[in-house]
């Protein structure tokens, strides 16, 4: 199975007042031209749609024209996550009407059994190809029903997380029975441990684009590779703004944003990842 991995397009950010709306469209059209090169039959994006909790009403409309745009196409399911930028309200906004046409969307973990963030992934003849574990950006609210706040081993945020991927990766098991088919997990987190740009930062979790500081509040902080069970085949994250993998497991990455949100990440690449 082939799919794209993208991640924190952050739709309505201006650059110093500079109307972005010309290139947003631009890589819109680039990656649906590039879903269709590859033959790609899922599309998953890891957090961060928008940039601000109520974004101007051109940059929703520009994200449901391209999800519509990609009905025709061979893509046949998509799934989004919210990240700490999106305001999970507006994303769950459609989800039953975006539900039918195979496009999920997990704005927030409240209300939600694991086996509600599980989702079948299918091809054009409707036969079960994979499924998306939808874990999106999670507060240390939400977090608390899987951790208490005493922790034998480890950090609040790496006990809790932990716990939460296994119950998911239990329900998706459960759906995929005994079929050999792939089983991919999502998040939208800091995670340790990262190869590349903040390598030498390692330990400090303090920010998550080399700009901003990290918007969570109390116990949480960055996360490590333990969290996440080997079972799942591959890991789509989204936070952090560039490539990266965590701790040089191929199988755990970050797509990195497709632009540029300031001008310190003016020479890193731009990029998606299709697995």
């Amino acid at each position: 199975m082939r799919f794209i991995h993208t991640a924190d397009w952050h739709l309505g950010n201006k650059m110093h007042d500079i109307d972005r709306t010309g290139e947003v469209n631009f890589f819109l059209s680039w990656l649906k031209t590039q879903i269709e090169k590859q033959k790609a039959l899922s599309l998953i994006i890891s957090g961060d749609i928008f940039d601000t909790a109520n974004p101007p009403t051109e940059s929703r409309t520009q994200f449901k024209n391209f999800l519509s745009s990609l009905l025709p196409t061979c893509c046949k399911n998509v799934v989004i996550i919210g990240g700490n930028h999106d305001s999970a309200s507006l994303l769950d906004s459609d989800k039953e009407l975006l539900n039918a046409l195979n496009i999920h969307i997990v704005g927030s973990l409240s209300g939600l059994k694991p086996e509600e963030l599980v989702f079948e992934l299918k091809d054009e003849k409707k036969e079960l190809i994979g499924l998306c574990c939808a874990v999106p950006f999670a507060r240390e609210t939400e977090l608390k029903e899987y951790c208490s706040d005493e922790t034998e081993d480890g950090t609040f945020c790496d006990t809790a997380f932990k716990a939460l991927y296994k119950k998911v990766l239990i329900c998706a098991q459960k759906k995929a029975q005994k079929n050999n088919i792939p089983i991919i997990a999502t998040g939208h987190l800091y995670a340790a441990d990262l190869e590349g740009r903040f390598e030498s930062l390692k330990n400090e979790p303090s920010c998550d684009d080399g700009r901003r500081k990290l918007d969570v509040v109390g116990k949480l902080g960055s996360v490590h590779e333990k969290i996440f069970p080997k079972e799942f085949d591959y890991v789509a994250l989204g936070h952090i703004h560039y490539t990266t993998m965590v701790c040089k497991n191929p199988k755990i990455r970050y797509s990195g944003s497709p632009f540029v949100m300031g001008f310190d990440e003016a020479s890193i690449p731009r990029c998606v990842l299709c697995v």
